[in-house]
């Protein structure tokens, strides 16, 4: 697939499971805990989102849950990566639209939402 709004729909989409039900929260408290600290405060916060290279993404996420989203997605664990890099500090920042940490019971955010955001 090339198109890059499709392939970012279907991270976004394959991620759901990552945000879900806490798993945003988590994300940023292990993004603070990993030295990301301020790469997290962007994502949730109103100003603009920092980056996060694909190696800080490994070193908070885990090569586990980035092996399942490569899995979902048909692509390898490196492409995961580096999509996970693109997508997820959208993905956490239309959560917390309001600049506030994510609610442990926050549901994951509409794929196509996130995409609109990514691209608009």
């Amino acid at each position: 697939m090339s198109d890059p709004k499709a392939q970012a729909t279907q991270a976004a989409g394959a991620i759901g499971d990552l945000l879900k039900g806490g798993g945003a929260a988590d994300i940023v408290k292990k993004l603070g805990s990993s030295g990301l600290g301020d790469v997290a405060s962007s994502w949730v916060g109103l100003g603009k989102n920092l980056p996060i290279s694909p190696d800080q993404i490994t070193k908070v996420l885990g090569s586990g849950p980035i092996a399942s989203i490569a899995a979902k997605l048909g692509i390898s664990t490196e492409k995961a990566t580096h999509t996970l890099a693109e997508v997820l500090p959208h993905a956490i920042d239309h959560m917390t639209p309001k600049g506030e940490p994510p609610a442990a019971d926050a549901e994951a955010p509409d794929p196509t939402a996130v995409v609109a955001k990514m691209f608009g």
